[in-house]
């Protein structure tokens, strides 16, 4: 086959630095819309984009050829950039991000869920809903997951997809620190 084919739907997730509520409602409207801008630059589409004050919901069709940690990198330096020259000069995004994939499927359901975010956070914290996502993908969390970069889906340790840029140490941990991680998180080694 001469043609790579894909359809990939993420459902990213991000907050804003600590958690606090920096993304205000005279400049929310037009922050989604960069973002999606930058979607689009990157030669995908944001078939969706909403938040409250502290945190955002993508949900993005990408190339196979793209990687969600260049996606979600990208993203957020350069709206965080682009806020804070414009909008609010103490701006930044949380380290790290949630991506979780989407089948087609499940499109309706996602876009449904992302749009009505002011209104499912009148019941349920931020928190909350990520830990609700890590349970629903099979990430169970071994230790705080706010302060912490390790995971445990299906038994397994690897850095979590909150902290991207430890990714390529991961290789270095799981060979230096299989035998710990085995002891302090009760999973299985894989060197």
């Amino acid at each position: 086959m001469s043609h790579t084919c894909g359809n990939i739907l993420l459902h990213l997730i991000f907050s804003t630095r600590e958690r606090h509520p920096l993304i205000e409602t005279g400049f929310r409207s037009e922050l989604f819309a960069y973002l999606g801008g930058i979607v689009r630059e990157m030669r995908g589409t944001a078939l969706i984009i909403n938040g409250t004050a502290d945190h955002v919901h993508m949900l993005v069709r990408t190339r196979p050829a793209q990687a969600p940690a260049e996606l979600a990198r990208v993203v957020k330096t350069n709206s965080s950039r682009w806020v804070r020259e414009k909008w609010s000069p103490n701006f930044g995004w949380q380290t790290g991000y949630g991506v979780f994939s989407v089948s087609e499927s499940n499109v309706a359901a996602v876009m449904k869920y992302i749009a009505s975010q002011e209104e499912h956070h009148k019941k349920h914290s931020f928190q909350d809903e990520f830990l609700a996502f890590l349970k629903k993908n099979g990430i169970a969390r071994t230790r705080n997951i706010f302060g912490t970069s390790f995971f445990r889906p299906s038994g397994t340790c690897v850095v979590s997809v909150l902290y991207p840029r430890l990714a390529p140490w991961a290789a270095f941990f799981r060979r230096f620190a299989a035998l710990q991680f085995h002891a302090n998180f009760g999973c299985a080694p894989s060197v």
